[in-house]
């Protein structure tokens, strides 16, 4: 991520506190929530994984410390024939220098696996 990238996202989700230190600009309640309902929506996620037949393309950093290669494994053991070369309805592409910010850090390596991936429908 450039510096410009870094700051515009740092600028959005910091506020500047009177005494000249920095805060979220939502409550820590809402940050809870967030990762509270991430939690049950996981859980979600992986029991309907195995009946997904859309289109699907999943955008994971190479360096990432929360998408990590064994998770897309375990993507692909869940709907193995969408995963395959020929159905590929189920598409997962990493990107090498990139960690879990995926889409501030390399945007346009995403936009360039979101074009293909859409010509493809």
């Amino acid at each position: 991520m450039d510096d410009d990238a870094l700051r515009a996202y740092v600028e959005g989700i910091m506020r500047p506190k009177e005494n000249g230190a920095c805060q979220l600009a939502y409550s820590p309640e809402w940050e809870s929530r967030v990762y509270y309902a991430s939690i049950w929506n996981d859980m979600d996620l992986w029991r309907a994984l195995p009946g997904l037949k859309v289109p699907t393309l999943i955008v994971r950093g190479a360096q990432s410390d929360t998408f990590w290669a064994k998770t897309a494994d375990r993507v692909r053991r869940a709907n193995p024939k969408a995963c395959t070369e020929r159905s590929r309805s189920i598409r997962i592409e990493a990107i090498e220098a990139a960690g879990h910010l995926v889409p501030l850090e390399r945007p346009q390596e995403v936009a360039e696996l979101i074009l293909s991936f859409s010509n493809t429908l």
